[in-house]
C-alpha cells in the first residue's frame, strides 16, 4: 500500500533502502550504480504528515525532491482564491514542480503538500549537477529525455481532459488514479489513497457537486465502491494478465 499509517512509517535506514531500489527499478532514468549510491548517500530524507507543506510556489529555493513512501498532491495557484490539485505524486517519481530551470529569480511554478504520511527524498541543484556529471554522455541524455517524457505525458494527460466531457473525465482520473496508486483485491482495485469528492473534482476541473452527482451515477452502474469513508474500489479497470511461470 501506497498510504501508510503514521504508526507503520518506515524507519530512515528503510526509507534509504527503498529510495536505493526505486531508483535502481527505475531504469529509464540511465543511472549508474555509482551515481545511484551517490544520491542515496546525499539525500536528505524527510517525513511528512498529511497535509504538510513540502513547499509553495513562493519557493525559491534549489531543490529536487523525489516521492520515497506515500503521496504528494501538487497544487496550481491559478486565478482562485486557493490553489487547486493537478497530479498525485507515486513512489518513485519526481514531484514536478518547475525546479532548478525557471531561471533568475527562481520561481516554482507549483506547490506540493502530503497526501498522506509521506518520505520525501531532496538534493540541492549542486548535487544533482555534480552526479550528473560523473554520467556517460549516453546516459547524461537519458536523464534529460526522461524529464522531456515527463512533462510531455503530463501535458497530454491534461489536454486529453480538454477534450472529455466530464463524465468521462472523472472516469480517466479514476482510471489514472487506480493504476498509479490501486492494490488489486477480488472485487477490483482498490485506490489506496483517501479521496474526497473535492479532490477529484479539482483533479476533473468541475464543481464538487457535478462530480459527486458523477459519482453516484458510477456508483450505481457498477464502476466504482465505496470501500470506507474516503477510499474507493474500482471495479472495472482492466486486469493486467498473470505472469506466466
Amino acid at each position: 500500500m501506497f498510504a501508510v499509517p503514521a504508526r507503520r512509517v518506515p524507519r530512515p535506514l528503510l526509507v534509504k533502502d527503498t529510495l536505493a531500489r526505486l531508483l535502481r527499478d527505475n531504469r529509464a532514468l540511465g543511472l549508474t550504480t555509482t551515481a545511484i549510491a551517490d544520491l542515496v548517500k546525499s539525500a536528505d530524507l524527510d517525513a511528512y504528515r498529511p497535509g504538510q507543506v513540502l513547499f509553495t510556489a513562493a519557493d525559491e529555493s534549489d531543490v529536487l525532491s523525489f516521492q520515497v513512501v506515500g503521496a504528494t498532491r501538487v497544487t496550481y495557484q491559478g486565478h482562485g482564491d486557493r490553489a487547486v490539485t493537478v497530479l498525485f505524486v507515486k513512489p518513485g517519481h519526481f514531484i514536478a514542480t518547475g525546479w532548478l530551470v525557471q531561471g533568475r529569480p527562481r520561481h516554482r511554478a507549483f506547490g506540493a503538500e502530503a497526501h498522506v504520511d509521506s518520505w520525501v527524498a531532496k538534493w540541492s541543484a549542486g548535487i544533482i549537477k555534480e552526479v550528473i556529471a560523473t554520467l556517460p554522455a549516453g546516459a547524461q541524455f537519458d536523464v534529460m529525455a526522461y524529464a522531456w517524457r515527463s512533462y510531455s505525458r503530463f501535458l497530454e494527460d491534461k489536454c486529453l481532459i480538454l477534450t472529455m466531457t466530464i463524465p468521462q473525465r472523472l472516469r480517466h482520473v479514476l482510471d489514472v488514479l487506480a493504476r498509479d496508486f490501486g492494490s488489486p483485491d477480488a472485487r477490483g482495485v482498490v485506490i489506496d489513497l483517501p479521496l474526497t469528492a473535492e479532490d477529484l473534482a479539482q483533479l476533473v476541473v468541475a464543481s464538487e457537486k457535478r462530480v459527486s452527482r458523477c459519482l453516484a451515477t458510477l456508483q450505481r452502474a457498477g464502476y466504482i465502491e465505496r470501500v470506507d469513508g474516503r477510499r474507493w474500489r474500482h471495479c472495472a479497470l482492466p486486469r493486467r494478465p498473470a505472469a506466466a511461470g
